[in-house]
């Protein structure tokens, strides 16, 4: 694995909102997680609406590239 990192841009949208919603919200049948908080409160971390939002301001975004795939 060779990774790259990169700043995050707008076309991102999607995969950052898939990754932030697995780190919060551990998914049925892979148990709890120590950073799960399911059992504090329901609904996604982040909408994509709201990812879009910080994607445009000016907070800096880094990913985590393994080929054309998010990885952190």
């Amino acid at each position: 694995m060779k990774l790259q990192v990169r700043r995050a841009n707008e076309g991102d949208c999607e995969a950052l909102e898939r990754l932030v919603n697995l780190a919060y919200r551990s998914p049925a049948g892979f148990g709890h997680s120590w950073t799960g908080e399911g059992h504090l409160i329901t609904g996604p971390r982040i909408t994509p609406d709201e990812m879009l939002q910080k994607l445009r301001s000016r907070i800096c975004v880094l990913l985590a590239m393994d080929g054309d795939t998010v990885v952190g």
